[in-house]
């Protein structure tokens, strides 16, 4: 998988990631969650919570990141740097840190209704 580097808000994301165990072989996660965040800083609050849809024994999490969970989200600027995570919760609840990247939130120029003419 190739990290997002810049995501443009009011667009639509598709974000899959397949979990492995040690040999390279999706693992079964049947029963399992995850969720994915944004947020500015680690001070700051969440800004975006995206929940997974899972194919648990291909190990799949499968995040559709939509244009309402960014809409809003740079206040007045144009573009920002944020920090995306992603955890996967197994059914006893214990919790495990996937991915932590940078991804540049940039304003989208088109609108994403474009009046007609």
């Amino acid at each position: 998988m190739k990290p997002l580097r810049t995501l443009y808000t009011n667009s639509h994301y598709p974000l899959t990631l397949v979990y492995k165990d040690s040999d390279g072989n999706p693992k079964d996660i049947t029963g399992y969650s995850a969720k994915l965040v944004l947020r500015q800083s680690l001070s700051s609050k969440v800004a975006a919570t995206v929940s997974a849809d899972i194919d648990g024994p291909n190990g799949k999490i499968s995040f559709k990141i939509k244009p309402s969970d960014t809409d809003g989200i740079l206040g007045e600027e144009f573009e920002s740097k944020f920090l995306l995570g992603v955890t996967l919760t197994d059914p006893d609840s214990e919790t495990l840190t996937l991915l932590q990247t940078n991804v540049l939130i940039k304003e989208n120029i088109v609108p994403s209704e474009v009046p007609s003419a």
